[in-house]
Parts: C-alpha cells; structure tokens; sequence
C-alpha cells in the first residue's frame, strides 16, 4: 500500500498524507477525521496489520471516507479467512485480498468492488475481466482461491478460537520462560489477528535470534525490511512510537491452520538459549 501511494505522488501528482497509529498499532481515528476533506480521493486502511496482528477500524474508516465522497480500500490480505470479514457490511468500496494465505494457490488475487464503483484498466488487450484487466485467466488457481475461499469460511469460527487459544499459550509461556520481553499490539480478540504475535526481546538483534532459531527448527521473522543488504527498524513498530533499538530486537510469530500444541513447546523449549546466546552476541556487536 505504501508503494502504491508513493507512486501515485511521484506520477499522478496525488497529495499522499500519512495518519499515524497508536501504540498498539491501532489508527488514529481523530486524525484521520481532521486529514480527510472534500478533496480527498481515497482513503485506504489495511483491515489487520502483518507485523503486530492489530485489526484496524475499517468500518469507520469507510465512514469517514463516505462523508467527503471519496472511495475507501482496505488491504485484507491479513483478514480474510481468519477474521470475521464482510465487505458489503464495512460501508467499503473495495477490498483486496489473496489465495496463499488463506490456504489457496500462490499468484491469485482478487479486487472486490461496489457495483457503482468505475475502474479504470491497468493492462489493455483482450478485454477480460470486463475490460478492466486484460490477459488469459489462470482458471486452475481462480478455482483452487475460490475452493479455498469456502472452506476458510465455513471454518473459520472453529479454527479462531483454536488459533486464537494457541497463541495465549504462546503468550504466556514466552513470558514465563523469557525475561524482559516485550509484546507488541495487543491479545484483545476484537482487535487482533488470532495467529501472529510480535516480540521485543530486549538485549536482542531480531537477526541473530532468528539465525540461532532456525538452527533448532523453528521458523519466524523479523518485523524488520532490508534495504541494499542493511537490516532496517520496521516502519510499523517506530510508527508506534518504538525506539529503533527496541524495533531492531523484534521477532514475529505466527501461527496458522497446521499450527499445533506441539510447535508452541517446541519453540518455548528453544527459545530461553536462543535468547541468551543472542544477548550473548549484542554485548559484543
């Protein structure tokens, strides 16, 4: 989305304004009131953040969007087939989100849209799609999304509350065997993704504890990107007011549909050694 902006400000002459979070990640709902007028043309919100798991107000985002008259978008790639998502109740205009990681074919997409709302085509030729995006259809994954998409919903209240009880016992281990960690967002079911959790542990570089991870078998990432082969603090966790250290120190876990009992020990059993051979290290970056 950042990307998508940015190039509407370098090629269209779009004025791109940011809104902040708060600490949790959450948006800043005054703010966005007070950035949104007449001449706004689009406000877009992710529905749930990648990095801290936190569900964003999208419905008032729409709102808020409605009453200027301009368009509304959320990113629901996170959202979809784990949150309890209903494009036609959110008061959206459009929604995107995509088949891998609901359980579907990787390279499938789709762009949910208003019946009224007009789009204009990004690639011309043969007219698919209603003109409004030309090329051969891939229909074997257009066909595994939309199996995906059914099965993701017909179990999705079941696999929540599963997921979302997973990750509390991941919470509270992580605290109880690891000292001064730190989580980022928040557990709260009506504002959170039910598998992904991000942890500051303090002491820590994120690379080093997810090299020494890796080598016990437990797969995570860091809440960071990289930038010419430069580890970079996340834009998500500064913008929520973390210091750059504190960012740098930061590991997501997430948890999903093949997510068991087992995986949470697993990592409680690696993590407190993990932790100190990193601290270990830091003390002598």
């Amino acid at each position: 989305m950042l990307d998508s902006v940015a190039w509407l400000a370098q090629t269209s002459g779009a004025t791109a304004d940011l809104v902040g979070v708060d600490d949790q990640g959450r948006l800043d709902q005054e703010a966005l009131a007070a950035v949104v007028d007449d001449a706004t043309a689009l406000v877009s919100v992710m529905w749930a953040n990648n990095e801290v798991g936190t569900r964003q107000p999208v419905e008032r985002a729409a709102a808020v969007a409605a009453e200027h008259g301009a368009l509304s978008h959320s990113d629901a790639v996170q959202a979809v087939g784990h949150l309890a998502v209903d494009f036609g109740r959110s008061g959206l205009d459009l929604m995107s989100f995509t088949a891998h990681k609901l359980g579907g074919p990787y390279g499938v997409g789709a762009l949910l849209a208003r019946r009224d709302v007009r789009l204009t085509a990004v690639q011309h030729g043969g007219g698919q799609e209603r003109d409004v995006r030309s090329g051969t259809l891939d229909v074997a994954a257009v066909a595994g999304f939309a199996a995906a998409v059914e099965v993701a919903a017909r179990d999705r209240a079941r696999e929540e509350a599963r997921v979302r009880a997973l990750r509390g016992d991941l919470c509270t281990a992580v605290a109880t065997v690891v000292d001064e960690v730190v989580l980022h967002g928040t557990l709260d079911p009506a504002d959170s993704l039910p598998g992904v959790t991000n942890f500051g542990f303090r002491g820590c570089l994120a690379d080093s504890l997810l090299m020494l991870l890796d080598a016990a078998g437990i797969d995570c990432s860091a809440g960071s990107a990289c930038s010419a082969g430069v580890s970079q603090p996340s834009h998500v966790l500064t913008a929520m007011g973390i210091s750059d250290p504190a960012a740098r120190s930061a590991v997501r876990f997430s948890l999903g549909h093949n997510s068991t009992s087992a995986d949470v020990q697993a990592l409680v059993a690696a993590l407190p050694a993990a932790v100190r051979r990193a601290r270990a290290a830091a003390a002598f970056a």
